[in-house]
Order: structure tokens, then C-alpha cells, then sequence
């Protein structure tokens, strides 16, 4: 993307439903219902909703020019469900060594998507993965990380919440595959289908993989180390360093009589599910679940929504708007 100066415009989708793509009338170069191809431009996708497409959801080849302002891309507050063929899949197009790029990906939802490639597919692009919630997802893996050379960048993967994911091939299942250098800390793994979290590589370009303060979904540290497969189960992998590790799960990972991730409130279950659905569309998802849209007249509910309107988007802009229920009128605030 360019204008013809040396100005790089940002690109921006917001609060949109992209749905239902099923490929057929689509360009055959194109493997993602957002099919970016992107060279020292910003990018936000933020708060849409992109479900039950075929070809996937967001598929991302960035590169960026030595001596560059180091370009940024934002993938926020998106709900990510029942996509078909990977959900997203970040490369670097061209020579790593002069690439500035970096994408944040945070707080988005991705439940219910399958495939034979990874939920999340990051490679040589400079990323951070922070608070991200992943439930119901089968594919190859739920994060296959891999960068070819040494950063000097710090790329962390932390406060994210796997939830009984499946991960298919001769693996056996693995939640993360990583040959580094991201680290990973404070994360909350429970996906009993899969027999390890977290794999490193053979190859691998950071050993030690930093690992720790997670919940693996056990308590016992011979528990533990059965869930993290590296170099002392097989020596041509690197090493992981997971001590030390949290022994309980947190609040929100198994609130009393709430689902997984779901805040117990007073007697009441909460969670935000961003996406940009119509308020019958918000009604819908929230009675799929057994629960309504939060309403300003119940006090634990009004304490939810004044803390999800307290919260700050990453780069600064006003924050997800969200829709809430009135004796009189529904309103999106």
C-alpha cells in the first residue's frame, strides 16, 4: 500500500461482519477472508466479527525497509469463530534481517475453528500475544511460532487462555509450537486431548525457551514437565524453562459455577464478547449461553460494565463499544 510519496497511509477495518466466504468467486492467491499484503503501512483490525469462512479469517505478509520506522500492525477485540482452513496466519514477505515489522495480537476470541493448519500461524514477523482467549479450536496447533534468526526484540506470548483445544497430527497434539525466541509467561493451559502444551523445535534459535509463572492445567511438577515436550525427552529439541509455575488456576479460568473465563460477579456469570453484531445478534449469543445482553438496572452487571468502559485500547483510540440493556431503550456504549 502507497500513495506514490514517501507517506505510508494506515489501513483500518473496524466493527465489520465479515462471514461466510466460501472461496469459490475468490481470488486463488488469496488465502484469508482479509487477505493483506502490506509493505511499512500500519494496519488495525479491530472489534469485527469474522466467522464461517471457508477460506479462513486473516491472512498477513508484511515487510518493512532497513532504516524504516518500524511498521505496526493491531489485530484487537476481534471474535474469531468457525473459520475453516487456519484463522490467522502472519509471514514475512522478503529478507527478515531488514524487516521492522511488528503485529500485536490482543484480546481476541478464536473459538469453534478447525483446519489442518495452526489457529495462529506466526512466522519472522516480530509479534506480541497477550490476552487472548482460545477455546474449541482443532487444528495442527493453537500458536506455531517460528523465527529463523536471533531478535533482539523482546516478543512475548502472555495472559492468553487455551481451553480444551485439539491439535491434530503425528504429534499427538501440541498446543504451542515454538523454536523461539517469544517467551511465555502467565498463560493458562487445560487442553486434555492434546498430549503436551508446549513443544520447542528441533533447529530452534533460542535455547532456553523461557516458560514460566504459567498454568499447565496440574499442580505436581512431574505433572508438569509431562505436559512440555523438549530436551529432556529429546535432546536435539531446545530446552524449556518452565520454574516456576503457578500450581492453581486463576479466578476467571474456574470461577465457581462459570464457564471457563467467565467472571463470577455477586450470584451472576459475565464475560465481553467483541465482534460487530447487531444487537439481536448480541441477544442471540448471549441466550445461547443462558444469560442476556448486561443491563444497567442490576448492580452486578453495572459493575462489569463500568469496568469494560474503564479499559484502554492499545493504541490509544476510544475504547470497543458495547451494547447494553435499559428499561427503556438498548444503547451501545
Amino acid at each position: 500500500m502507497a500513495d506514490g510519496s514517501n507517506r505510508r497511509p494506515p489501513l483500518s477495518i473496524d466493527r465489520c461482519q465479515i462471514t461466510d466466504i466460501d472461496g469459490s468467486h475468490s481470488n486463488a492467491t488469496e488465502k484469508g477472508a482479509i487477505s493483506l499484503d502490506i509493505q511499512d503501512n500500519n494496519f488495525t483490525l479491530a472489534n469485527n466479527d469474522i466467522r464461517g469462512n471457508y477460506l479462513g479469517a486473516i491472512d498477513a505478509s508484511l515487510s518493512g525497509n532497513e532504516g524504516t520506522t518500524a511498521s505496526m500492525g493491531l489485530i484487537y477485540s476481534n471474535t474469531i469463530s468457525n473459520n475453516a482452513n487456519g484463522t490467522i496466519a502472519v509471514k514475512q514477505r522478503g529478507r527478515l534481517e531488514n524487516s521492522h515489522s511488528f503485529v500485536h495480537i490482543v484480546e481476541n476470541t478464536f473459538e469453534n475453528n478447525l483446519g489442518y493448519g495452526s489457529t495462529v500461524n506466526i512466522s519472522d514477523v516480530h509479534s506480541e500475544i497477550v490476552n487472548n482467549f482460545f477455546y474449541n479450536n482443532s487444528g495442527l496447533h493453537s500458536i506455531e511460532y517460528n523465527f529463523t534468526s536471533t531478535s533482539l526484540i523482546k516478543q512475548m506470548c502472555e495472559l492468553n487462555t487455551f481451553y480444551l483445544n485439539r491439535g491434530i497430527g503425528q504429534n499427538y497434539g501440541v498446543t504451542i509450537l515454538s523454536n523461539g525466541p517469544m517467551e511465555y509467561h502467565r498463560n493458562n493451559f487445560k487442553n486434555p486431548s492434546n498430549l503436551y502444551e508446549l513443544s520447542s523445535t528441533r533447529q530452534a534459535v533460542s535455547d532456553p525457551i523461557h516458560a514460566d509463572m504459567n498454568w499447565w492445567g496440574v499442580g505436581m511438577e512431574s505433572e508438569v514437565g509431562s505436559r512440555i515436550f523438549e530436551k529432556g525427552d529429546d535432546y536435539t529439541l531446545a530446552s524449556v524453562e518452565y520454574k516456576p509455575f503457578q500450581r492453581l488456576p486463576p479466578r476467571d479460568m474456574l470461577s465457581i459455577g462459570c464457564p471457563a473465563t467467565w467472571l463470577s460477579v455477586g450470584s451472576t456469570c459475565m464475560v465481553f464478547r467483541s465482534g460487530g453484531r447487531t444487537f439481536k445478534e448480541a441477544t442471540s449469543y448471549c441466550q445461547y449461553f443462558g444469560g442476556h445482553v448486561a443491563s444497567t438496572n442490576i448492580p452486578a452487571d453495572m459493575i462489569y460494565i463500568t469496568s469494560r468502559l474503564r479499559a484502554v485500547r492499545p493504541d490509544g483510540k476510544p475504547n470497543v463499544p458495547m451494547w447494553v440493556w435499559t428499561d427503556i431503550v438498548r444503547i451501545y456504549v
